[in-house]
Formats: structure tokens, C-alpha cells, sequence
């Protein structure tokens, strides 16, 4: 499941971050664009940014409250980021794949933090819903 979001978050962010980080206007796009050269620094800010959150998303052990909480400040610095993006991070599928790094980072933080004692009584009980339970079936 960690590879599947990987993958999503690479393959989706990533182009768009690139296009937003051209600080020279070597294609017509950009040369006729507003983006600035400030815009392609903020750009290469965020994929840098981009990189700590997946390096921390692949190896999050979501157990352990003190890599939560980093991945946590992480998802935040990267969404906070990406959403003041003035170039670059324009089209409808941009800001939706915004919102679904935001929304996985909510969500495994939820997990990892406000759940985290409920699931361990689902757990304990030992329940066949539960058991058989496969996020994987949500997609």
C-alpha cells in the first residue's frame, strides 16, 4: 500500500512541481507564462519538500508517536507548500492531487494518533469484520 501511494504522489506531484521550477524560460509555455523566478525557487522549495514527506511516508512506523509527529510537521510544510504555489499547480487534477497528499497525511495521522486506542480494542475483540477488513478494497 506504502509503494501504491508512493507511486501516486510521485507520479502525480512531480510534473507539475518541474514545470513550475523552470527559473529559465527555455520553452514557450514558460516564456509566455507569469511565472517567475521566484516562482521556480518556491517550486524547487516544495520538491525538496516533497522529497523529505515521501522519504518519511516510506518509512513511517506508524507505532512509534515521535515519527508520526514529524511525518505529521512534514505533511504540513509540504501542503502548506504546495498550496500557495502561484505557477505550476494550476489545473483542476493539480489541486486535487493536493488535496490527496493532504488527505492520506490526515489520515495516517488520525490513525496513528486519535485511533490508535480504539483499534486496539477492535483488535483485541477479535471481531470477523475487522479481521477481514482490507483497505486495499476501497480502491
Amino acid at each position: 500500500m506504502k509503494l501504491f501511494l508512493l507511486f501516486i504522489t510521485i507520479s502525480t506531484v512531480l510534473p507539475s512541481l518541474a514545470e513550475g521550477a523552470c527559473v529559465c524560460p527555455a520553452t514557450r509555455k514558460v516564456k509566455d507564462s507569469n511565472c517567475t523566478t521566484a516562482d521556480g525557487i518556491h517550486a524547487i522549495n516544495c520538491f525538496l519538500r516533497l522529497a523529505d514527506y515521501v522519504e518519511k511516508m516510506y518509512e513511517l512506523d506508524m507505532t512509534d508517536k515521535t515519527e508520526v509527529n514529524e511525518f505529521e510537521k512534514s505533511c504540513t510544510s509540504l501542503t502548506s507548500c504546495l498550496e500557495t504555489i502561484q505557477c505550476g499547480l494550476e489545473t483542476q487534477s493539480d489541486k486535487k492531487n493536493v488535496k490527496m497528499i493532504k488527505n492520506y497525511c490526515e489520515a495516517v495521522v488520525y490513525d496513528s494518533k486519535d485511533f490508535a486506542e480504539c483499534s486496539e480494542k477492535l483488535e483485541n475483540e477479535n471481531s470477523i469484520c475487522y479481521n477481514n477488513w482490507n483497505p486495499k478494497n476501497i480502491f
